[in-house]
């Protein structure tokens, strides 16, 4: 999964590393363009969720229709 630079904002910056846990995955970056370096974590269940709900009618209180 690529990210954007939160310092110079250039965008599809790959990943360096990876970690995967029992519920999580962690992505190490470092931007070509700056050098900045960063991390995200991920939270997998509610990741999943997230991408598992999409096309699925919502209705105004954020529930599955």
């Amino acid at each position: 999964m690529t990210d954007s630079c939160p310092n110079c904002v250039r965008r599809g910056v790959e990943p360096s590393s990876e970690r995967r846990e029992v519920d999580q995955i962690v992505h190490r970056y470092r931007c070509q363009a700056c050098g900045h370096r960063w991390f995200t974590s991920r939270y997998l269940p509610a990741y999943s969720e997230l991408h598992g709900r999409r096309g699925e009618s919502v209705d105004a209180a954020g529930e599955a229709a």
